[in-house]
């Protein structure tokens, strides 16, 4: 009506720039409008990111990636990314950044990590959107543990072993190394899967030998401690170059001689 001179515009989009103008109209007609203001709307919370995606770049390092929202409702500030593996969200790390993209170092290795990430803008916080998870690659495991040998034959040696206390992934088998001890520094090498023994045989008689294991997940994992076991004796091989002779001036006795 006539005597109104203010009025509030409702239904409008959050942060957005509206252009208005005012028009006075009497029995005759419309007459002409006002300068025209330009005005935005004030910031509110915005919803959450969305399409996350996250891939393991190593065995300590994970990129966690996501799409702004297409209406934010304000001037974005910074994302606020929160992690934590798995079994522990208690133990969950908050960090920020400007981007849509956030590469963290320093994790566990084979490790399940869930990731969630919310936006900041002038008027609030948005919700969090996930959690998606994502596992680190795997990496060496640590030596396995209590290495035994024992001598079964004068020929075969019982190796046995514990699996490592980190796998750090799947343990995909052992390899078992040993060498005369003393030798020529020449080690022989034998491959299992997942059982925790083997029967080296084809050894030397009344031999010592050191042997160490090494587990392997997608890498070979470090030497365990040596163990050294000399194997049983046996009836020994023929004597070399065996020769008789006559003794000179001596016709009751004969010369023998022989190498081993």
């Amino acid at each position: 009506n006539g005597t109104t001179l203010a009025t509030t515009l409702t239904g409008l989009n959050p942060y957005t720039q509206y252009s208005c103008y005012v028009t006075a109209n009497t029995s005759v007609g419309e007459g002409s409008s006002s300068f025209i203001q330009t005005q935005r709307t004030v910031e509110t919370a915005p919803p959450p990111p969305y399409n996350l995606t996250a891939y393991n770049d190593s065995s300590t390092a994970i990129t966690f990636n996501w799409t702004r929202p297409q209406f934010p409702n304000g001037l974005i500030q910074f994302y606020v990314v929160v992690y934590y593996p798995e079994g522990n969200i208690s133990g969950a790390i908050n960090t920020t950044t400007p981007n849509t993209t956030l590469t963290i170092n320093g994790l566990a290795f084979y490790t399940l990590y869930f990731f969630n990430v919310s936006v900041v803008t002038g008027g609030g916080t948005s919700p969090f959107a996930g959690p998606i998870s994502q596992r680190t690659s795997e990496d060496a495991p640590s030596p396995p543990l209590n290495v035994m040998a024992y001598n079964i034959s004068s020929t075969s040696i019982m190796v046995t072993w514990q699996p490592p206390q980190t796998t750090n992934g799947i343990i995909r088998g052992y390899q078992v190394n040993y060498f005369v001890s003393g030798g020529n520094g020449v080690t022989s090498v034998v491959d299992t899967n997942v059982a925790n023994s083997t029967n080296l045989t084809g050894l030397v008689g009344y031999t010592t030998y050191t042997i160490f294991v090494r587990a392997r997940t997608v890498i070979l994992g470090n030497n365990s401690t040596f163990v050294m076991v000399t194997t049983n004796e046996d009836v020994p091989s023929s004597p070399q170059s065996f020769s008789l002779s006559p003794v000179a001036g001596s016709p009751t006795q004969l010369s023998a001689s022989w190498s081993v």
